[in-house]
Parts: C-alpha cells; sequence; structure tokens
C-alpha cells in the first residue's frame, strides 16, 4: 500500500536494489518488483555482496552445484 502511495508522492521514475540470495528474500524482492512494474516504474538490480551470481553459476553448470 505504500510503496505505490510513495512512488508517486515524489514521483520515482527507478528504483534499483542489490539482489540478495535468501529464499525470503527472493520473495520478497519479487513482489517489490511487482508493484513497482505496476505503478510504472523500472526495477534494476544487481549482484554485489555475493562472491558470484549463484543463478548464472546454476545455468553453467545445468543446475547442478559446483564443488
Amino acid at each position: 500500500e505504500e510503496l505505490p502511495r510513495a512512488f508517486k508522492a515524489w514521483n520515482i521514475k527507478r528504483l534499483a536494489f542489490e539482489t540478495d540470495t535468501e529464499p525470503w528474500t527472493i520473495k520478497q524482492e519479487a513482489e517489490i518488483r511487482k508493484i513497482a512494474e505496476a505503478s510504472g516504474v523500472e526495477v534494476v538490480t544487481c549482484v554485489g555482496h555475493t562472491l558470484a551470481d549463484h543463478k548464472a553459476l546454476l545455468r553453467e553448470t545445468g543446475g547442478k552445484p559446483m564443488t
């Protein structure tokens, strides 16, 4: 409820944040993205606090964890 109101009040056009790998934050980020995009706000994310992008690594290994 608050995000759409803030986006409008502050004339927000782009929201940027660092992605996380924890299951609860993945769900939270998806919800925030959904709300932002429904409000016409561009969402930009990046990997920053981990050594590597875990999703990219899993794609490269066919879904199998590296050991």
